[in-house]
């Protein structure tokens, strides 16, 4: 028996690649570590400015609870976090009413307009909601109110149809514009799940009504619970809507509150940040136990060859549910829309609409008249594509970190850039603004602090669609071109990068979009000079300049518009679907 030996040039070779790969780690690891003190610096160390300045005494110099039992002793505190609730609540219901009979019909039926509802249900769901609020202000505001004036004029009263200014308009106005968030999880799972149990069932002799009560709904629950939470998300953190339609009548909520505080003169920012706390805790645990139950949740009747859902005749019911559908959409979207583009082109605001009082004149006076509204423009723009750029940049980095290397940890980076999801954005605006006001890093009072929070916010959308398409990315490919000897970021640029061109453009677009008209983290970073369009159109509100209010509110909707349109056409009928 030969015994075998090695040669040194051989024992040369496997050292040599041992060191090479030991530097590649190494290099791996160096990224990883740089990457994850970035990540951690913004993110955490304004949490735990947050935190620390809710539980510290810093004139007596001590740690303490006492801003927690002011919280819960005093009635208006304790007011605005019972309507938060309330208003989770209300507009969960107002959601499952809407949504599931929606997404119903265009998933399982034979409604006709299926495509076009969704398109519109997906342009409500990326308009803002305060856009919403100020048309229906111009709709149903007390004595001016267009519908108002109209039912009053009809029925010889002075009553009111509806006062928009309460919290059942606020309530109102958030449902129409968090219920996509449960369109979209309900009508995703509808729309993949195996369609044998649902035949089965009307082999047997089921109706339809008893097929989607004892088969359809229980398949669909986890979906439903799943879209629920983020309804109640949105519903709790929200900064723009509750502030214009209920800040006039002293209905505030728990982030409305928190500014109230934060603007005071002198600002309370103990109590902002000790308001803003249970909004972070309650987004927090929402959060995790998205993760952790519904995670574990299996859609069991979804199989990876599903056959094509069968149709369901409901006869003339079809009409009356597209009926209903396309009832909520020209409430949702087109009626406030309208009200807007109405209201930027009356000459004078309270007159009839009639020829005479026609004019153009209010979008001239927001650029000739003075600098602020075109400074706001480019101050969003600049923001926008800033935030757009750097969280491409720097997620995609993460997920290549995540997806692609062996680094111990990796899975907590991941992590890291979820917290900023449970940073609402009034909440992370205090945050910022107390961690960066002074000491090594002055960051406020200048655009880069907002470029921080658009930052935080935007990194976990970002960082969800650039490691799901590098998991589409086989990594094969980018061992083949390293075996035909280019570097790594030669292959990155000419391989990866490439492949990944549509999703990264597309939420780069979407970051945009959400970021140009930016308004809860805004209005807490915002000084004098660094107006952007947010802040425009809140000023314009508080100050009832319905003319140039409608204008500028109008233009914002038309860029969205554009912008949803652009993001869909890059990546697709799935661009701002869940």
């Amino acid at each position: 028996m030969a015994v075998a030996s090695s040669s040194p040039g051989s024992l040369w070779l496997s050292l040599t690649g041992a060191v090479r790969g030991w530097r590649h780690e190494a290099l791996r690891s160096l990224i990883f570590l740089g990457t994850a003190a970035i990540l951690g610096f913004f993110v955490l160390y304004p949490l735990g400015i947050l935190f620390k300045r809710s539980l510290y005494d810093y004139t007596a110099q001590a740690w303490t609870l006492s801003n927690y039992r002011i919280f819960f002793s005093d009635p208006e505190l304790l007011a605005a976090f019972w309507t938060t609730l309330k208003l989770a609540f209300g507009t969960s219901i107002f959601s499952l009413i809407v949504a599931l009979p929606m997404a119903w019909g265009v998933s399982r039926t034979d409604m006709p307009f299926r495509g076009f509802i969704r398109s519109m249900v997906v342009l409500t769901f990326a308009t803002p909601s305060f856009l919403g609020a100020i048309g229906w202000i111009i709709l149903l505001g007390p004595r001016a109110g267009r519908l108002n004036k109209l039912f009053m004029w009809i029925f010889s009263t002075d009553i009111p149809l509806f006062n928009i200014f309460s919290f059942a308009g606020m309530t109102f106005v958030m449902g129409l514009f968090v219920y996509p968030f449960l369109f979209f999880s309900v009508a995703s799972a509808l729309d993949n799940m195996d369609p044998s149990y649902e035949q089965s069932a009307r082999i047997l002799g089921s109706s339809n009504f008893r097929v989607m009560r004892t088969v359809t709904l229980p398949i669909v629950t986890p979906a439903i619970l799943s879209g629920l939470i983020l309804v109640i998300l949105e519903s709790f953190v929200v900064f723009g809507a509750p502030a214009i339609v209920g800040n006039p009548v002293h209905v505030q909520t728990l982030s409305t509150q928190v500014y109230t505080l934060f603007s005071e003169d002198p600002p309370q920012f103990h109590m902002a940040a000790t308001a803003a706390t249970p909004i972070v805790i309650v987004t927090a645990l929402l959060l995790i136990f998205q993760r952790l139950y519904l995670g574990r949740k299996q859609y069991v009747t979804v199989t990876g060859k599903s056959p094509q859902p069968q149709l369901v005749d409901i006869g003339k019911w079809k009409y009356a549910l597209c009926a209903y559908a396309f009832g909520i959409v020209f409430v949702s979207i087109l009626l406030p829309m309208s009200a807007l583009f109405e209201s930027s082109i009356l000459r004078t605001w309270g007159l009839p609409l009639s020829f005479n009082n026609l004019s153009f004149e209010h979008y001239v006076h927001l650029f000739s008249t003075s600098d602020v509204v075109v400074r706001a423009f480019w101050n969003s723009f600049r923001l926008a594509t800033g935030a757009a750029l750097v969280c491409i940049g720097f997620t995609f980095v993460m997920a290549w970190i995540v997806e692609r290397t062996n680094v111990p940890g990796k899975e907590g980076l991941a992590l890291l850039s979820m917290i900023g999801m449970a940073f609402p954005g009034v909440a992370l605006g205090v945050a910022l603004v107390l961690a960066f006001a002074g000491g090594p890093f002055p960051l406020y009072g200048t655009l880069w602090l907002f470029l921080v929070g658009y930052f935080v916010k935007g990194a976990p959308i970002a960082f969800m669609f650039a490691r799901a398409s590098l998991k589409q990315v086989h990594e094969e490919l980018e061992q083949s071109s390293r075996a035909l000897g280019a570097h790594w970021a030669k292959t990155m640029k000419d391989v990866t990068l490439p492949l990944m061109k549509k999703a990264l453009l597309s939420v780069g677009t979407i970051i945009f979009c959400l970021k140009f008209r930016d308004m809860a983290t805004s209005i807490m970073l915002y000084t004098g000079g660094l107006e952007v369009i947010s802040i425009l159109i809140f000023e314009y509100v508080e100050e009832a300049e319905m003319g140039t209010l409608g204008a500028l509110t109008f233009l914002v909707f038309c860029i969205n518009l554009t912008l949803i349109g652009l993001s869909r056409k890059l990546v697709g009928k799935g661009a701002f679907e869940m």
